[in-house]
């Protein structure tokens, strides 16, 4: 799910230079190149207070025994406006038919297998050349980095667009290890060794199975998309509660090998 970056793009753009500096540190050591040549001057165009996007990517990997590459289940599109403050989130809907470049021998392809065909090169590459836009900079955190970034804040409360069960485990509403969300509330259940616990307040393990499921969604991916987002702006919330404690270098260097940035 995909968190550093808005992280940063606060510090830059809401609370102030003296935040950015802070963390700079340890955002250079996650510093990873994507080795394509980006499609304009990105260092003029913010030199100029120009929109800029960043590409946020999120792998279905990290967590639960999933230690191969994986591919792109969550993928969204930030585009912030420095003059006016503004920042725009588009989820990219991971099962969209493209031709990913370097592979249109496979065409059509889910737009989320162009990170396993040839990482982010081939997607940033395959989103530029789908929308027509420009992609300045990507964040990759994988499924562990969204339970640090959570846990990290102190927990988020999430208000529940729809009433679902979902088991981590399974990824389906059935066995031992259940969540019960409910429609219009943030009061959820977990279900574990046959104890219930009640809580508003989402941990890392909470906020992961909240944004995962998919299968019971009225709207499918669509739906799911909607909960991530959901998940993000509680980040963003309860950042800026308190802005100092939370954007600290140890945030960062806790997300490790949970996250790249370019």
């Amino acid at each position: 799910m995909l968190y550093l970056l808005i992280l940063i793009v606060i510090a830059l753009f809401v609370f102030g230079g003296m935040l950015y500096a802070k963390s700079k540190g340890a955002v250079d050591s996650s510093y990873k190149p994507s080795n394509i040549k980006k499609a304009r001057d990105v260092d003029q165009v913010l030199k100029d207070g120009k929109p800029f996007s960043v590409l946020l990517l999120g792998t279905d990997t990290g967590e639960f025994g999933r230690d191969y590459k994986g591919r792109t289940d969550s993928m969204m599109l930030v585009t912030v406006n420095p003059k006016e403050e503004k920042t725009t989130i588009m989820s990219i809907p991971r099962d969209s038919l493209v031709a990913v470049p370097g592979h249109e021998s496979e065409f059509p392809s889910k737009i989320n297998a162009a990170y396993e065909y040839g990482s982010s090169a081939a997607t940033i590459k395959t989103v530029q050349d789908w929308l027509n836009v420009p992609i300045d900079f990507y964040a990759l955190v994988n499924m562990g980095g969204l339970e640090k970034v959570v846990d990290q804040v102190g927990g988020i409360e999430v208000t529940s667009p729809l009433t679902f069960d979902f088991n981590p485990e399974t990824a389906h509403s059935e066995g031992d290890n259940l969540y019960h969300f409910t429609k219009g509330s943030s009061t959820f259940t977990h279900t574990k060794n046959g104890k219930t616990t009640t809580s508003n307040t989402m941990n890392g393990d909470d906020a992961l199975a909240f944004s995962r499921m998919r299968y019971a969604d009225p709207n499918g991916d669509y739906g799911r998309q909607e909960r991530q987002r959901l998940v993000m702006q509680g980040i963003l919330d309860k950042i800026k509660q308190t802005q100092q404690r939370y954007f600290q270098v140890t945030l960062l260097k806790k997300l490790g090998s949970q996250r790249k940035l370019i």
